[in-house]
């Protein structure tokens, strides 16, 4: 719960911190104090018409500065909830309270738009995804967003669900949103018309890989993993066991499945399971904790 991001520039064998919530917060105060300096001169030069909507408009960042001195006393209380980069420099971080940071270093370096996203009640952003050209953002009741001009402005979606959506997913054809209690929704318009996915699932959803024959694999936190048909709208589970409340998995370079959760990490061998429902794991399958 530190707003930590760590970089590892080896695979993964070493990390470091690049970013804490020590900066986060300086980050914020700095960036709102900023705006409301530039908002003040430009409403004292503005004419009577106009300083109605501009006073509106300092009221709000009058009321952002207060926000972020606050979260500045309390220490690095916010948490970042995910993080994704379009290449090795240019990447996003979203967190508590519609905590939203950007790098074009590598993370060197990081700043923040003013109001980034509309988000008055300050729900959490729980995960961010780059496809197909766009951002989309997910995140709590039912929040949804997205970006057409890398992250300049956003566009606040209406979906059909309102709770929690705790992963998000796209390619090229579609986009889908994974959520508590079993729900998912999914649009095949990069977000402007949304449909609930039939997914057989009570467990909350937590991540998605879009398979080459065109269907969606989805890990749920139960033991087994959810499959589509290639319609993409209806999920079924696979009865074969995964893991144990599985929060992530990935399909290897040598085709093997890596799952972790609750029970550690799993690796099944490529020919130990089947994304056909009728077979599963082998007694070869390795689990470590």
């Amino acid at each position: 719960h530190s707003g930590v991001i760590l970089v590892s520039r080896d695979g993964g064998e070493v990390w470091t911190e690049q970013f804490d919530g020590y900066q986060v917060n300086q980050l914020m105060l700095d960036t709102a104090a900023a705006a409301v300096h530039a908002k003040t001169q430009e409403l004292a030069a503005v004419s009577a018409e106009d300083k109605a909507r501009l006073q509106g408009e300092l009221d709000d960042l009058d009321y952002l500065l207060s926000d972020s001195r606050s979260f500045d006393d309390g220490g690095p209380t916010r948490p970042f909830l995910d993080v994704c980069f379009i290449n090795e420099e240019e990447g996003m971080a979203v967190g508590q309270f519609g905590l939203v940071v950007k790098t074009s270093d590598g993370g060197k370096t990081w700043t923040s738009p003013v109001v980034a996203i509309e988000n008055p009640e300050g729900l959490h952003f729980n995960s961010i995804l780059w496809a197909d050209g766009c951002w989309f953002i997910g995140g709590e009741r039912g929040f949804a967003a997205r970006s057409l001009d890398n992250g300049v402005s956003w566009d606040v979606l209406s979906t059909p669900y309102d709770g929690s959506f705790f992963a998000v997913g796209a390619d090229q054809r579609s986009v889908i949103l994974l959520g508590l209690r079993g729900n998912a929704v999914i649009s095949f318009d990069r977000g402007d018309s949304w449909e609930t996915v039939d997914t057989q699932a009570s467990a909350s959803l937590t991540s998605v890989s879009f398979l080459a024959d065109g269907r969606l694999l989805v890990s749920q936190y139960a033991p087994n993993l959810l499959i589509s048909d290639t319609s993409r709208t209806e999920l079924t589970p696979l009865p074969w066991k995964a893991g144990t409340r599985i929060t992530a998995f990935t399909m290897a370079a040598d085709g093997a499945l890596i799952t972790v959760g609750m029970g550690g990490e799993k690796r099944i061998a490529k020919e130990d399971f089947s994304l056909t429902g009728s077979a599963g794991p082998k007694a070869s399958t390795t689990t470590s904790n």
